[in-house]
C-alpha cells in the first residue's frame, strides 16, 4: 500500500488523484483547490431566529423539488416507486446541509464526490459557472457503478456558493449481463465500466460527446438517456429555486442558514439528550484474503488514524479473536464520520494478500 504521505499541495495533485483512484478517495477536512475557483465566503453573522426557520424549510423544499423532478421525468420504477436515488445540497466545499427523504446513502458519498472533484478537477478541467458533472465511480464514492451522479456548483457573483447532487440507480449501463450485476465477476473489471467525474455540462449546454460515450456502452441507449435527462432536470429545477431564494433573501443570509443546519444537526447528534453523553462514531474496517473469506473485522472511531489501524489489524491478523466481530455500539443517526468529520468513504486498499474495505456503519 503506497499512500501519498506528503502534504496536499497542488504540485503533487496528479500523484494524488492517480492514488485515490487506485486506493480510493479519502477527503481533506479542506480541500486543496486551483485558486481560479474563488469561494463565496460573506455571510450574515446576525441571521434572526425567523428567517433562519423560513430558509431551512425552503432549502429541505427545495430538495424535494430535486427529487420530485427526477421521479417525474426518469420513467425509472425502481427511482419511482423503489425510491433508488437522492439529491442533497452542499456548501462550496462539499459540507452536506440537507438530503431529500429517499435512500440515504445515495446523498451520504456526496461530499466525497464534491470535494473530489474540488481536488482533482479545478485544475483541468475547471470548475465555472454553468459546469455540470457525471461520475460513477465507487473508488470516488458510489455503491457501484450503476448509481450514477449528475451534480454541479452554483455561483453567486462569480464566487462558489455551494453545490447542487443528485445520484440514482440507472438500471442498465452495460457489462457482462444486462443490469451490471456480474455475480461471478472475478474482480471489478469483470463489472460495468467505470467513470470518475467527467464534466456533462459547459455554459449550461450538455455535451453531446459525453452523453454518446456515456450510452453507447449500454444495451438500452434510449432508457438510459431518459434516466439522464431526468438528473439534469432535477438539478436545473434545483438550481432555479436556490438561485431565487438567494435573490430574494441575499446570499449572506441563505449560507448563515445553510451553516446553522449542519452546525445544529453534529451537536444534535454528538450528545445523547437522555443520557448527556457523547455517542461513539466508528466505522468499520473488513479485511479480505484472496480467496474473498472474511479475516479482521476492525473499528475506526473518531480521531484514529486510518492508516494506523489497517497496519495493526493486519500485524494482528493471525489472532483468532480477531476473526470474531466484537460487539461494536451503535452509531447515531446515521452520521458515521472519520477524523475529518465526514461520512467514511468506501476505501479499498491492498496490503500483502489482504483487502481492506472501508464501509460506513449505519443505524438509523
Amino acid at each position: 500500500m503506497a499512500l501519498v504521505d506528503n502534504p496536499r499541495t497542488l504540485a503533487n495533485e496528479r500523484e494524488r488523484r492517480s492514488e485515490s483512484l487506485r486506493e480510493g478517495y479519502i477527503p481533506p477536512e479542506i480541500p486543496v483547490v486551483d485558486p481560479s475557483v474563488v469561494y463565496h465566503d460573506e455571510i450574515d453573522e446576525d441571521l434572526d431566529p425567523v428567517t433562519y426557520e423560513v430558509l431551512r424549510s425552503k432549502l429541505w423544499n427545495l430538495n424535494l423539488d430535486h427529487g420530485d423532478t427526477i421521479r417525474r421525468t426518469s420513467g425509472s420504477n425502481i427511482v419511482v416507486e423503489g425510491l433508488d436515488f437522492n439529491c442533497a445540497i452542499t456548501t462550496e466545499i462539499g459540507d452536506a446541509v440537507t438530503s431529500s427523504p429517499y435512500s440515504m446513502f445515495f446523498a451520504g458519498f456526496a461530499d466525497e464526490v464534491i470535494k473530489w472533484t474540488l481536488e482533482h478537477r479545478s485544475m483541468n478541467v475547471g470548475i465555472r459557472e454553468g459546469d455540470l458533472f457525471l461520475q460513477d465511480d465507487p473508488w470516488v464514492g458510489s455503491n457501484h457503478q450503476m448509481d450514477t451522479a449528475v451534480y454541479g456548483p452554483v455561483f453567486v457573483d462569480g464566487k462558489l456558493f455551494g453545490w447542487l447532487f443528485n445520484c440514482l440507480h440507472q438500471r442498465e449501463i452495460g457489462g457482462l449481463l444486462p443490469g451490471g450485476f456480474v455475480l461471478d465477476a472475478n474482480d471489478v473489471w469483470a463489472e460495468p465500466s467505470f467513470m470518475p467525474p467527467i464534466k456533462l455540462a459547459e455554459n449550461d449546454v450538455v455535451r453531446e460527446d459525453v452523453v454518446d460515450m456515456w450510452t453507447r456502452r449500454s444495451r438500452l441507449p434510449d432508457l438510459m438517456t431518459l434516466e439522464l435527462n431526468s438528473q439534469v432536470s432535477g438539478f436545473r429545477t434545483a438550481h432555479q429555486r436556490l438561485m431565487e431564494i438567494i435573490e430574494r433573501y441575499g446570499a449572506p443570509a441563505v449560507r448563515a442558514a445553510m451553516v446553522r443546519m449542519i452546525s445544529v444537526c453534529q451537536a444534535e447528534d454528538a450528545v445523547t439528550p437522555a443520557t448527556n453523553t457523547a455517542r461513539p462514531r466508528w466505522a468499520r474496517l473488513i479485511a479480505w484474503d484472496a480467496a474473498g473469506s472474511c479475516r479482521a473485522r476492525c473499528q475506526l472511531c473518531r480521531g484514529e488514524d486510518l492508516n494506523a489501524l489497517i497496519r495493526s489489524a493486519y500485524s494482528r491478523i493471525t489472532d483468532p479473536a480477531i476473526q470474531t466481530e466484537r460487539a461494536i455500539p451503535k452509531a447515531g443517526r446515521g452520521d458515521v464520520s472519520n477524523v475529518h468529520h465526514h461520512t467514511m468513504p468506501r476505501v479499498a486498499t491492498e496490503t500483502s494478500t489482504l483487502t481492506f474495505i472501508g464501509v460506513p456503519a449505519l443505524s438509523y
